[in-house]
């Protein structure tokens, strides 16, 4: 695949993470990051501006990496937690 989707698809996990966060903790669940969990106790409904930050650094680190299994790996492991959220709402586990 190329660098270009791997980088995209890093990004839009990162952005439906944010939104399936959210719905999940209107329900009731809770957030598994202690970082997180932090920064939403901190900041309330802004949690995410930190993230947003750390994303930001993370895209820049990504598209000047010349190593592609390190894109490869962000990218996939970025899609677990929106994935995660999607079950527990579904789900409910």
């Amino acid at each position: 695949m190329s660098r270009k989707i791997m980088v995209a698809t890093f990004l839009l996990a990162q952005l439906a993470d944010i939104l399936t966060t959210n719905a999940a903790l209107a329900r009731g669940a809770w957030e598994g990051n202690p970082m997180m969990a932090a920064a939403q106790a901190a900041l309330g409904v802004s949690w995410f501006v930190p993230k947003l930050a750390l994303v930001a650094l993370l895209l820049w680190m990504l598209c000047r990496t010349k190593r592609p299994g390190v894109v490869v790996f962000a990218a996939a492991l970025s899609v677990v937690g929106p994935v995660n959220n999607v079950v527990t709402l579904v789900w409910g586990i």
